[in-house]
C-alpha cells in the first residue's frame, strides 16, 4: 500500500514538473519569436562638409520590412561633445519604402560622429549606433575617439564603471 502511494506521489510531481518545463519553454519560444526586429543603419561611404547628407536605416521583423514603425528617431552627436542634450540632436525619419527610414541632415565641421536611431515597434525596442567621419579627420582624433569608446564600453561591462545617480 506504502509503495502504490509513493509511487502515485513521483508519479503526480513528474507530471506537474513537465508540466511546468513545457510551459516557461513555450512562453520563452513566445518571447524570443515576437523579438526578431533588427535595424541596420545606412550612411555613404565618405561624408563632406555644409553638404545635403542622407542617413537611413532598414528595419525589419522575422525578416520582412517594417513599415508602420511607432518610432524612429536618429540621434547625431559630434565625438568630442558626447552624447545628451546639449551634444546631439534628433531628427524624426520618414519611412521611404520597404523598411527603410531616412532623414536628411548637413554636417559643418570636420570631425568624428555618432549616429544612433530610436526604433520602437510596439513593445520591441532596438537603438544600434554607428559611427560617422565627416570630412578630414587625423589620425590621432581617431585613435582618441577609439580610445574614449573602449573605456565606455569597458565600464558598461563592468557595471555603472563609478558613476552615481
Amino acid at each position: 500500500m506504502i509503495k502504490k502511494v509513493a509511487v502515485s506521489i513521483m508519479l503526480a510531481f513528474v507530471l506537474i514538473s513537465s508540466a511546468a518545463c513545457t510551459a516557461s519553454t513555450d512562453t520563452q519560444k513566445k518571447q524570443h519569436v515576437s523579438s526578431q526586429l533588427y535595424a541596420e543603419i545606412i550612411t555613404p561611404e565618405s561624408i563632406a562638409l555644409k553638404q545635403d547628407t542622407v542617413l537611413q536605416v532598414r528595419l525589419t521583423d522575422h525578416n520582412e520590412p517594417v513599415t508602420k514603425a511607432d518610432l524612429v528617431q536618429f540621434e547625431i552627436w559630434d565625438a568630442k561633445k558626447g552624447q545628451g542634450q546639449e551634444g546631439s540632436q534628433m531628427i524624426p525619419a520618414q519611412h521611404d519604402k520597404d523598411g527603410l527610414y531616412t532623414v536628411t541632415t548637413t554636417f559643418d565641421q570636420n570631425g568624428v560622429y555618432f549616429v544612433q536611431t530610436h526604433v520602437s515597434v510596439g513593445e520591441q525596442h532596438v537603438m544600434p549606433k554607428k559611427q560617422l567621419i565627416v570630412g578630414e579627420v587625423s589620425a590621432e582624433e581617431l585613435k582618441a575617439v577609439q580610445e574614449e569608446m573602449l573605456k565606455h564600453e569597458q565600464g558598461a561591462f563592468e557595471g555603472h564603471g563609478g558613476h552615481h545617480h
